[in-house]
């Protein structure tokens, strides 16, 4: 059997999560849907709110991420409190409260169930950070995970930065990762990984037919974002996959999310999650068509 034709899960997957706010519901209901089909990953890469959902298989609480997905509500963090340096509408202490209730780091440090990074920009040098977080014996392990998680998921202008440790180069101040569009995937590679499946939020049709509406703007936005981060994190890839045997997947949801960007209304994310796990067994019986590399 070639490399070709191996079935997706005989080969180590490095899968990259990346954000897109409410949409990442239907995200979590596919990497639900795939873990339960028996994938494991190698490497998890997540971006803004595909960093939450990657944590929640980094730390074995998928189950636990189902309920978040079908009970959540903007008021759970965005507690509004606009302040001036920097530029922000809402309260970042909230979202860190939100998040400690989800995030076990303990947990994570002890069942080491993969290689993960968490997806951020370091806005005082204008590079993508990846916080690494090591399943190896007294391997690398970043500082804190909610601390870098907060991080990647701060949008611009709607939260303020978090600051991090930089282990001794001075603090970071780390926004969403989304801001610079790119994942480096070469760790993974250099680590093993040869099948690379990206579950993006966006429908392919909404690259053809964008649209302006008051509403559907920010939607547009975020669409062309999440697409930069997957074509400008393939470039390297691309060119070492014929020597090393690499493929690239990037699954989609069956038809465009009915989903508003920033309104977490609890019945649109239950039935995008619900739509992502039916998904999930569409691409995990035939992933063919969603090859990319």
């Amino acid at each position: 059997m070639t490399a070709d034709d191996a079935p997706l899960g005989s080969r180590p997957i490095a899968l990259v999560l990346p954000g897109g706010a409410a949409f990442g519901a239907w995200q979590g209901g596919c990497l639900y849907g795939l873990a339960a089909k028996g994938l494991t990953f190698h490497s998890i890469f997540g971006t803004s709110i595909g960093c939450l959902n990657g944590v929640g298989y980094f730390q074995d609480t998928l189950e636990r991420l189902n309920k978040v997905w079908h009970s959540v509500s903007a008021s759970d963090f965005f507690s509004f409190r606009p302040r001036l340096t920097p530029p922000s509408l809402f309260s970042q202490s909230a979202l860190r409260d939100y998040l400690a209730n989800h995030i076990d780091e303990e947990r994570a440090r002890r069942l080491k169930r993969c290689w993960f990074y968490a997806i951020s920009t370091d806005i005082a040098h204008g590079t993508t950070h990846q916080a690494e977080y090591s399943p190896e014996p007294e391997g690398h392990w970043e500082g804190q995970l909610l601390d870098h998680v907060l991080g990647s998921i701060s949008i611009p202008f709607i939260w303020p930065p978090a600051k991090v440790d930089g282990n001794g180069s001075g603090p970071r101040l780390l926004l969403d990762g989304n801001a610079k569009s790119y994942v480096n995937l070469l760790p993974a590679i250099e680590r093993g990984a040869r099948d690379i499946v990206f579950l993006s939020v966006v429908h392919p049709h909404e690259l053809k037919t964008p649209e302006f509406g008051p509403r559907s703007y920010i939607g547009t936005l975020i669409n062309q974002l999440l697409q930069g981060q997957v074509q400008h994190s393939l470039h390297a890839p691309g060119l070492l996959a014929k020597e090393n045997g690499l493929r690239a997947f990037v699954f989609h949801p069956e038809q465009p999310l009915k989903v508003r960007a920033l309104a977490f209304d609890t019945k649109e994310c239950g039935n995008a999650f619900d739509l992502g796990e039916k998904d999930a067994a569409r691409l995990f019986a035939n992933p063919g068509p969603y090859r990319v590399l």
